[in-house]
């Protein structure tokens, strides 16, 4: 069984939103489409960054912990093509943080 990595769950969200926009899907539509193609991943991300600290999986104050928690302080505004219409992905960098 292929283990399925946080990047690769990104990665589908990113595909999902460029599929949305080869469609030229009314922001409607985009909505309906990301809630039912990239919700899941992203609830599957979210369960992972939380049980890395939850489990004492990773250390808060590492390099990889620095990054769960830049992803989780900022989890609202990364998600709202899950609540928006016609809202595109955000990555943190272009969402101005």
């Amino acid at each position: 069984m292929i283990q399925v990595t946080p990047q690769m769950r990104v990665s589908v969200v990113y595909h999902n939103d460029a599929v949305a926009g080869e469609r030229n899907l009314s922001p409607e539509d985009r909505l309906l489409f990301h809630q039912a193609q990239s919700g899941p991943p992203m609830e599957e991300l979210h369960v992972w960054l939380v049980r890395q600290f939850d489990q004492r999986r990773v250390e808060p104050n590492s390099a990889l912990g620095g990054a769960i928690s830049h992803l989780l302080k900022r989890w609202e505004k990364l998600t709202l093509l899950l609540r928006v219409p016609g809202r595109r992905w955000t990555t943190i960098s272009a969402s101005g943080h």
